[in-house]
């Protein structure tokens, strides 16, 4: 197991959620606590097959004063949605190389099945607790935990430590106060899905945030990638982001087999159609033959 520490620099996400609340900023130097909350979860393993799969994750309240500094200390609520449609997508399954955006709150309970797991969040104190999590949740397997702060040139850098791209990209809850980080992040997706039919980046978002959906996907199609809503339960949505050729590509296939489908049931009633008029036909003849006493 991997828990990369190369190149981090001490940073808190409060410096961009409240930017003007200097107070907070100066208890970004204070020691982070133990954990107050231990969070449990299960989940059914894909298809029904085996246990159920235990996840318990330690952290804070979500109205402590230390989730006010770093917010991916505490589970979230989209974060437990997300988790449990990943574990009933069977599209995603050995999805390939899996990142993470924010925290450890939904991984833990699929890293097995993905050739490789790099979990992220740009704030210290959530990389301090992820790390621990991970390793108190996952025995093994290929998994890192690195620092990634959002922005086209960050992550240009992220992936000059890791090279090769991602098959998915999965987050919740990443937008929510400030709404000029949801070009950063769709900057830094961007820049490390695949840019294959695979890769997908699926999102799992609260609109109580004060986020509409439509603003996502409008900046979201600002790179190219096109929005499908897989799943909506109250304001919570589960979103899948592709790149817009791959998108395309699908459209105008399902668009063609459906009309594909019409022609060939419309082909079947006018061959239907054809064969009792040509039965009527015969019949008529037949008829007019005896009614004219040729036989």
């Amino acid at each position: 197991m991997d828990m990369n520490m190369e190149e981090e620099v001490p940073w808190f996400d409060v410096l961009v959620r409240r930017p003007n609340d200097i107070d907070a900023h100066r208890r970004t130097t204070e020691q982070l606590p133990e954990p107050t909350e231990v969070y449990t979860s299960t989940y059914p393993q894909a298809g029904g097959d085996g246990e159920d799969i235990k996840v318990v994750l330690e952290g804070f309240r979500v109205d402590s004063e230390q989730t006010m500094i770093s917010s991916g200390l505490s589970q979230w609520e989209a974060s437990d949605y997300l988790c449990n449609y990943l574990v009933t997508d069977n599209e995603i399954e050995n999805a390939g190389r899996l990142l993470e955006l924010g925290s450890v709150w939904v991984v833990c309970s699929r890293h097995g099945r993905y050739a490789s797991t790099v979990l992220t969040d740009g704030d210290t104190n959530t990389l301090q607790l992820l790390r621990k999590n991970v390793a108190r949740n996952i025995d093994g397997g290929i998994i890192s935990c690195q620092q990634l702060r959002w922005g086209e040139g960050r992550a240009r850098a992220f992936r000059s430590r890791n090279p090769e791209v991602f098959d998915l990209i999965i987050g919740s809850d990443l937008l929510y106060t400030n709404r000029n980080c949801i070009g950063s992040l769709f900057d830094t997706v961007d820049q490390l899905l695949d840019r294959g039919q695979r890769g997908r980046f699926i999102l799992a978002h609260n609109e109580e945030h004060f986020f509409p959906v439509e603003i996502i996907s409008s900046a979201a199609a600002g790179k190219n990638l096109f929005c499908e809503v897989l799943k909506q339960e109250g304001q919570i949505h589960i979103l899948c982001f592709r790149r817009a050729r791959v998108w395309i590509v699908n459209s105008v296939v399902n668009e063609l087999q459906a009309k594909i489908t019409v022609l060939e049931n419309e082909n079947h009633k006018l061959k239907t159609g054809k064969g009792y008029l040509e039965d009527k036909c015969r019949r008529l003849d037949e008829r007019c033959t005896v009614l004219r006493g040729d036989e």
